[in-house]
């Protein structure tokens, strides 16, 4: 219901400065991570169901983020084999990890704009994203990452496996969400955005 000329779309900015490839993902394992909050909303039951699907010898799930109380009744009833809660940890420490890590899901029911998968794209970490995070502002799928639809353990769990199976794939990835996110450009080039779109209006 609202005209097309009235719609205006600037991708969030990324502190490019805090936020880079720093040491390459381990080549002798697959580490996924995820980052915000441990929730419901997050869709956290589908990626624990997703990744203990996954088939691989030496694979790690990392959820960095508070736990929220609304997934604490469920946890019991989830698949946690090969996962890692860390809880919140410092920007700088959550870079390194994302870094490292072969690929960053976020698979969200329901999202603003997931800001980590900008700031792991910039680091060279590939997205696995649902539809619900504002990804395809991000990214087109199978470029820079992937896009699935919000609950499908399926197609996660597919997509994780084309990771773990094809690391050549996962490097193609990472080269392009760098690229990406580095054309996107540092929050400067956002705040210059907005500044010339409010003062054409």
């Amino acid at each position: 219901g609202i005209a097309p000329e009235k719609v205006h779309v600037i991708p969030y900015g990324v502190r490019l400065d805090k936020f880079t490839p720093t040491e390459p993902p381990p080549a002798d394992s697959f580490q996924v991570l995820f980052a915000g909050q441990i929730s419901l909303r997050k869709g956290i039951p589908y990626l624990l169901e997703a990744f203990a699907r996954l088939r691989h010898p030496r694979k790690r799930l990392t959820l960095v983020g508070s736990l929220q109380d609304d997934l604490r009744p469920l946890l019991a009833t989830l698949p946690t084999e090969d996962v890692t809660f860390t809880g919140s940890i410092p920007q700088p420490q959550l870079a390194r990890r994302m870094s490292a890590s072969h690929v960053l899901v976020l698979p969200s029911i329901e999202e603003g704009f997931g800001l980590v998968m900008a700031q792991a794209m910039a680091c060279g970490c590939p997205v696995l994203a649902s539809s619900a995070t504002g990804a395809e502002h991000l990214f087109a799928d199978n470029e820079a990452g992937f896009i699935v639809e919000p609950r499908d353990i399926g197609a996660l769990a597919d997509r994780l496996q084309q990771l773990a199976d094809d690391p050549a794939l996962q490097q193609q990835l990472s080269a392009a969400a760098l690229a990406c996110v580095q054309q996107i450009g540092g929050w400067e080039r956002y705040g210059g955005q907005w500044d010339t779109l409010l003062h054409s209006l």
